[in-house]
């Protein structure tokens, strides 16, 4: 009942209506619209409500769609350009609200490898060479993958390409490079790249690495 005055006296005006009563927010939700991104073969954490609905009565659904917790979803895209995940809530009056929203596929980006702590174009002496790791990782990728290198190939100046397995040179490799002259330009090249929990074939070699021999 509305109670309202009107020339001194309490008027009533009676009404009938449905409402839903939720909790007061406090917190803000905010997204980078052109960053809503998931990776294919990669486990992409999302968390999904409706403010104010409880869990029980919020629905997701998407292709690779995993509930995880409450609220928590995994989404493990396997192919394409975009998904589109549907969110529905049932309210307190029965009625339902819909939502969705649509994510970009995208590949896991190419490892950057390195050795001795450097990538790309590198000046390096024999022992270094001979005696460094082959490292890869995903720089500031967004994702923390565990990673291990288990084969490259190395190609010496006046000598066949050598695959080596593992992250290290092998002894034939090793002599392949103390038989190089000076400033000799060597390549360590299809670097091939394990993750943890990923599978290989979604992996791309890593960049190749292009030494000079100092001495």
């Amino acid at each position: 009942v509305f109670t309202f005055l009107e020339d001194g006296k309490n008027l009533e005006k009676p009404f009938q209506a449905n409402y839903v009563v939720v909790p007061r927010p406090n917190s803000a939700s905010v997204s980078a619209d052109k960053m809503n991104v998931v990776y294919i073969g990669l486990d992409n954490p999302l968390t999904i409500a409706f403010p104010g609905v409880p869990d029980n009565k919020v629905v997701a659904s998407a292709p690779n769609l995993t509930k995880t917790g409450n609220g928590k979803y995994v989404l493990k895209p396997e192919s394409g350009t975009e998904v589109v995940v549907s969110v529905s809530a049932t309210l307190d009056d029965g009625s339902k609200v819909n939502d969705k929203r649509v994510f970009r596929i995208k590949q896991i980006p190419k490892p950057t490898s390195k050795i001795a702590g450097k990538d790309g174009s590198v000046s390096l002496n024999r022992r270094d060479l001979t005696t460094s790791r082959v490292l890869a990782d995903f720089g500031d990728f967004v994702y923390d993958l565990n990673t291990s290198v288990y084969a490259f190939d190395i190609s010496v100046p006046g000598q066949p390409t050598i695959a080596v397995a593992g992250d290290r040179l092998s002894p034939q490799a090793i002599e392949a490079v103390n038989r190089a002259p000076r400033n000799s330009n060597i390549i360590i090249k299809n670097i091939k790249v394990r993750a943890v929990g990923v599978s290989p074939d979604l992996i791309k070699p890593a960049t190749t690495i292009a030494i000079t021999l100092t001495n």
